[in-house]
């Protein structure tokens, strides 16, 4: 019988290289092997509820429900960083693409891209037509743009470093949970709850 975690998972992802998966079970990382799903480290870490987790080839990041973010090295799982990066909740985390940066986005109805080793800040603000939580967010391919999806339904493009929005891709109404860009930015699918629809 392999050795794995039994317990409710709060978030999991597999590793860049596809070898692991990573799961959080309440204050455990554990890494499992992706073929025997059998624990090959687990770290304990100082986060009640996480939320969210994102990882690159470097670091993983992980956020909670009381707006801290940690960033963990990926071969080692030393922390990196860690601080409190929104005053409420983190729902969503995003690596650029060549992992130095960070996206978050949180229930405060803020967004943020924020330096992946020393947390310093590049933009952090609210913005127009997110009245409440900001439930998702992901860099386009190019690294120069971030989308994020709030609770009100919009799907906004915006410049990572600048913070100026660029385009409004989408008005559902429905609030947005995930999003994805394609290679060639062309295309974003965006899933909204409620009624658990998938547009493109």
């Amino acid at each position: 019988e392999p050795s794995h975690p039994e317990a409710p998972v709060d978030t999991t992802t597999f590793t860049p290289d596809g070898s692991s998966i990573l799961c959080v079970l309440g204050d455990v990382v554990h890494d499992l092997d992706a073929r025997s799903l059998e624990t090959k480290r687990e770290i304990i870490i100082d986060h009640d509820d996480v939320r969210c987790m994102a990882v690159s080839k470097f670091h993983i990041a992980l956020g909670d429900e009381d707006g801290m973010v940690s960033i963990l090295h990926m071969k080692t799982f030393d922390v990196v960083f860690r601080g409190r990066k929104h005053q409420r909740g983190v729902n969503s985390l995003a690596f650029s693409p060549d992992g130095l940066r960070v996206a978050s986005a949180s229930d405060d109805a803020t967004v943020c891209v924020w330096y992946a080793r020393s947390g310093s800040i590049i933009i952090c603000k609210p913005f127009e037509g997110f009245r409440n939580s900001v439930c998702a967010i992901a860099f386009l391919p190019d690294g120069k743009n971030v989308l994020s999806g709030s609770w009100d339904g919009k799907v906004t493009q915006w410049d990572a470093v600048t913070g100026r929005e660029t385009k409004l891709h989408w008005d559902s109404g429905s609030p947005v949970v995930s999003l994805s860009a394609s290679s060639d930015t062309n295309r974003i699918v965006c899933v909204v709850s409620k009624r658990h629809e998938m547009a493109a």
